[in-house]
């Protein structure tokens, strides 16, 4: 739905409208490329890590979260803490919408996603 509202809207970033090409580009614009920024983050990082121990930490503390996402995906039953479920959600999240969107640009859009009614909205007066 984001790469979809991108390429739909992207006349939203008009930079002589500042404040909606600023709430456009970072509220939707950014989104579908925070899959393609978690690729090339690693790599990067172990680029750079031989040279800066800022990079070293950087890169040891990603691939300790890509392990840790791993654990929790291969074992879901785990004793796993909170925070481990939560990066594993999140990292996931990315994930399916990095695979949405190249669906979507590879021209494999089926229907737009229908809110479901399971009956447990309140009711309204």
């Amino acid at each position: 739905g984001n790469m979809q509202q991108l390429l739909r809207h992207w006349r939203l970033l008009d930079p002589s409208r500042p404040g909606i090409a600023i709430s456009f580009a970072s509220g939707k614009g950014l989104r579908p490329l925070i899959p393609l920024a978690l690729i090339v983050a690693l790599p990067g990082a172990l680029w750079l890590a031989p040279g800066s121990w800022l990079f070293s930490l950087g890169a040891a503390g990603q691939l300790a979260g890509y392990c840790a996402v791993g654990a929790v995906a291969f074992f879901p039953n785990g004793p796993w803490p909170n925070p481990m479920r939560t990066l594993h959600y999140i990292v996931t999240a990315q994930f399916a919408s990095g695979i949405g969107g190249i669906e979507y640009l590879m021209g494999r859009y089926r229907a737009p996603w229908a809110r479901v009614d399971n009956g447990s909205a309140p009711a309204t007066t």
